[in-house]
């Protein structure tokens, strides 16, 4: 679902919002709800900017914050599955059939939570731009494999075992003009970011570079 409001072409708002199954998981935890709101605020429409600042062309302020779901592992990670394995018996090769990786019925959506903060600018009749963002991510809940003793037999299982914070900022500034018939663009990127592993099943903090 996705709902748009716009007040004086100064003042926006989008909702948006997901229901989604996946028979990748068991029935129990097939479905995951992820919403999100953005929010704007055009303040360049304002009387007072445009007198005080008039080679600002237009200027939003924005923030936004969501949540997204991922489901990329392989099939039947929930399900006691078997492989065909043969054995001996009375010194004759038999088929047969056994469990070689642990089940794990729990498994359900890693979840992404985003929040964005950023302003957006065009100056002197719109020939620069900028483009500022300031983000924090955090995926919870990341769908991972972590060791298990070895005198359990099995493979390890899929578990919801991870959490990761990642937050920076990003920086883009645009000049585009004209010589007479020649057009040019030139830009450049500035981008920042940390990422730390604030729990792994129970323990961490992590710092990673």
């Amino acid at each position: 679902g996705r709902v748009n409001y716009a007040y004086k072409s100064k003042y926006l708002a989008e909702f948006v919002w997901r229901y989604q199954g996946s028979y990748i998981f068991d029935r129990s935890n097939k479905f995951g709800f992820f919403p999100g709101i953005s929010l704007g605020y055009v303040i360049s429409e304002e009387d007072f900017f445009k007198k005080k600042l008039p080679f600002i062309s237009f200027a939003k302020v924005r923030a936004s914050w969501g949540q997204t779901g991922n489901q990329a592992i392989p099939l039947y990670e929930f399900y006691p599955a078997l492989v065909s394995s043969d054995y001996t018996y009375n010194n004759e090769v038999e088929p047969g059939y056994i469990q070689k990786k642990m089940s794990n019925p729990d498994l359900t959506w890693e979840t992404t939570t985003q929040t964005d903060i950023g302003l957006d600018a065009y100056l002197l009749d719109s020939r620069m731009s900028l483009t500022f963002n300031y983000f924090n991510q955090m995926p919870d809940g990341i769908l991972l494999t972590l060791p298990i003793p070895g005198v359990i037999g099995l493979e390890a299982p899929l578990q919801n075992a991870g959490s990761v914070l990642n937050r920076g900022i990003e920086l883009m500034l645009s000049w585009r003009d004209s010589f007479k018939d020649f057009n040019y663009n030139v830009s450049a990127n500035f981008a920042y970011n940390k990422n730390k592993i604030t729990d792994l099943a129970g323990s961490g903090p992590y710092k990673t570079t």
